[in-house]
C-alpha cells in the first residue's frame, strides 16, 4: 500500500480496509486475488453458488457493513465522501466515482442475483466476527473489511486459510487506495457558546430524529397491543377450565427467560430463510416477510418480539380480576346486562387503577426499549447496525452508540436528559388524564 502524504492527512489512523479472501474457495474456482475492478467483477460469479431453486448458497463478495463496503468502493473508483458524520458516511452528491461504485454493486450483486435473494441469504448469516461469521464458515468468499480480522480470524476460525490484498481499483492511478477512519467532532473547551452548539448539534442530527421517530412508532403500536392482549388473555386465564394453573405458568414463562436468550431466539424465529415464523406463513399460503431486512417489517418485528413477554402484564390483570366483587356481576346480571355491558360498567372501572399503572410502566418500557432492537440488529460483539435504513434504531440504542461506540459521552448525557424529560412529560399527562377515566373504589 502506498504511503499517505502528510499534506493530505495528519493525525492517528484508527482503522483501514483491505480485501480479505478465502484461499481455498479462490483456488477451487481458479481465481487469483483481483487487483482491478474488472477482475473483481469477473471473480464474483465464479465464486457465487446457487441451489436448484436459485437461492444463494455461497456469495463471491459479501459485506459485513454495506455502507462501509460502498464507501471503500467509492474511493477505489476515485470518489470522494463527506465525512462530517463518522457513524453515517455519505457520498459527495453527484460524484462520478461514487455513482460508479453503486452501479458496480448493483450490477454484480443485487441485480445479478436479485435483491430479495441476497437479503434472504444474508438473513442466514451468523454473528459478525464470531465462529458463525459467514466469511469464516465459507458462505462468503471475499469481504472488504478492516485490519481487526487479523486478530479475529485466528481466534474464531483457526482452520481458515485466508489472505489479504489491496482493494481492487478502477484505474492504475488509484493503486493502493483504501479507506482510513480517523475523524471526530468536538466543541472547543474555550467556546463561548458550548451549550448552544450542543443544542444545535442535536437539532441537526438526522439519526437522532430517526431514532426518536422509531421509538415513538414502537410506543404507539406496542402499548395498545400489550394492554389489549394482556387484558384479553387475563380473561381467558380466568375461565374455570381443567389445567388452568399450567396454562398460567406457560403464559408467564417467557417473562423469566433472559432477554439475551430471547433476543437470539427471535433472531432465529424471524430469519427469512429458515425461521419458523415464515415457515408457518408458508403453510398458510401467506407471503414470507423479510422481518429483519425490510424497512416495512423491521419495526413490527421488534413489537412482535416485545409482545412475547406480555405474560407479566397478563398475570397482574388476572390478579386484579380476582379482586372484582362477584356481587357486582350478579347485580348487573339481574339488571339484564350482557357480556359487553358487564365489562364496560363493572370490569373496566374496577380494573382502571391497574390499567393506569400498566399503561405508565409499558409506556416507559417502550420509550427506553434497547435490548430487543440491539440484539436483532447486532453485527459484532458491541455494535448494532440499526437495521435496514436505521428503522430499528431506537433512541436508547443511539444513546448507547454515542456513549460507548463513538465515545461522545457529553452528547449521550444530553440525550439521556431529553429522554428523561420526555418520559416525565408523558407520565404527567397520563396522570392528569386519569381523573377522567380511572375509578377508585373509595370515590
Amino acid at each position: 500500500m502506498k504511503s499517505i502524504s502528510k499534506d493530505r492527512f495528519q493525525g492517528n489512523v484508527t482503522s483501514s480496509f483491505q480485501l480479505v479472501y478465502n484461499k481455498k474457495l479462490l483456488t477451487a474456482a481458479g481465481v487469483q486475488p483481483p487487483t482491478t475492478m474488472d477482475e473483481l467483477a469477473a471473480a464474483i460469479p465464479k465464486l457465487t453458488k446457487t441451489d436448484g431453486k436459485g437461492a444463494i448458497t455461497q456469495l463471491g463478495l459479501g459485506n459485513p457493513s454495506l455502507s462501509t463496503s460502498i464507501t471503500t468502493l467509492g474511493y477505489a473508483f476515485g470518489g470522494t465522501w463527506d465525512g462530517t458524520e463518522p457513524a453515517n458516511p455519505a457520498p459527495t452528491p453527484g460524484d462520478p466515482g461514487n455513482l460508479a461504485a453503486l452501479r458496480f454493486w448493483q450490477d454484480n450483486i443485487t441485480k445479478k442475483y436479485g435483491a430479495d435473494k441476497v437479503s434472504a441469504f444474508k438473513a442466514g448469516w451468523g454473528q459478525y466476527m464470531s465462529a458463525q461469521d459467514p466469511f469464516y464458515t465459507g458462505k462468503v468468499a471475499m469481504v472488504i473489511d478492516g485490519e481487526w480480522q487479523a486478530v479475529s480470524i485466528p481466534k474464531n476460525a483457526p482452520g481458515l486459510e485466508w489472505g489479504v490484498s489491496p482493494i481492487p481499483v478502477a484505474r492504475p492511478d488509484l493503486d493502493g487506495t483504501t479507506q482510513l477512519t480517523a475523524s471526530t467532532l468536538f466543541i472547543p473547551a474555550n467556546s463561548k457558546h458550548r451549550q448552544e452548539a450542543a443544542a444545535l448539534r442535536m437539532l441537526g442530527d438526522e439519526r437522532l430524529w430517526q431514532s426518536l421517530g422509531n421509538t415513538l412508532y414502537l410506543t404507539a403500536l406496542g402499548v395498545p397491543l400489550t394492554i389489549g392482549i394482556a387484558l384479553a388473555g387475563a380473561h381467558v386465564l380466568n375461565l374455570p377450565v381443567r389445567g388452568q394453573p399450567l396454562f398460567r405458568a406457560l403464559v408467564y414463562l417467557p417473562t423469566i427467560v433472559p432477554v439475551v436468550v430471547g433476543g437470539y431466539l427471535w433472531r432465529w424465529l424471524l430469519n427469512a430463510q429458515y425461521g419458523f415464523v415464515n415457515w408457518g406463513f408458508g403453510l398458510l399460503g401467506l407471503p414470507a416477510p423479510l422481518w429483519l431486512e425490510s424497512p416495512d417489517w423491521s419495526r413490527p418485528a421488534i413489537v412482535l418480539m416485545s409482545l412475547w413477554t406480555v405474560g407479566g402484564t397478563m398475570v397482574i390483570y388476572l390478579a386484579a380480576l380476582k379482586d372484582v366483587p362477584a356481587e357486582l356481576y350478579e347485580a348487573a346480571a339481574i339488571d339484564g346486562s350482557g357480556t359487553w355491558r358487564r365489562f364496560r360498567h363493572v370490569t373496566w372501572p374496577m380494573l382502571s387503577p391497574i390499567t393506569l399503572f400498566q399503561v405508565i410502566v409499558t409506556f416507559i418500557g417502550f420509550l427506553q426499549i434497547f435490548a430487543q432492537p440491539y440484539l436483532l440488529t447486532q453485527e459484532r460483539l458491541n455494535t448494532s447496525s440499526g437495521g435496514p435504513g436505521d428503522t430499528m434504531l431506537s433512541y436508547s440504542m443511539y444513546l448507547f452508540q454515542n456513549a460507548f461506540v463513538f465515545l461522545k459521552m457529553g452528547y449521550a448525557s444530553a440525550m439521556a436528559w431529553v429522554l428523561f424529560l420526555v418520559t416525565l412529560i408523558i407520565t404527567a399527562l397520563l396522570l392528569l388524564s386519569s381523573r377522567r377515566w380511572v375509578h377508585y373504589g373509595s370515590r
